[in-house]
């Protein structure tokens, strides 16, 4: 996923144009924090004990979401 968003920017360009032609910022730029939390979480969390590694991706993906809301 980081990957294919990460090219996709780059295959676009940082700025696109917009709906009036005037050039903005590449929507997809706003998910770059999110994932970029979200797989810090994730590879933070290499001792899980008992837990179930998918459950810990996830509580932290969700986790990452919640934070980006918040700001």
């Amino acid at each position: 996923m980081w990957g294919a968003l990460v090219a996709q920017i780059a295959a676009d360009g940082v700025l696109v144009p917009g709906s009036a032609g005037a050039p903005v910022a590449h929507p997809a730029l706003r998910f770059l924090a999110q994932l970029d939390a979200a797989l810090s979480a994730h590879e933070r969390a290499t001792d899980t004990g008992d837990a179930d590694p998918l459950t810990v991706m996830r509580d932290a993906a969700r986790r990452a979401v919640e934070e980006s809301r918040r700001v």
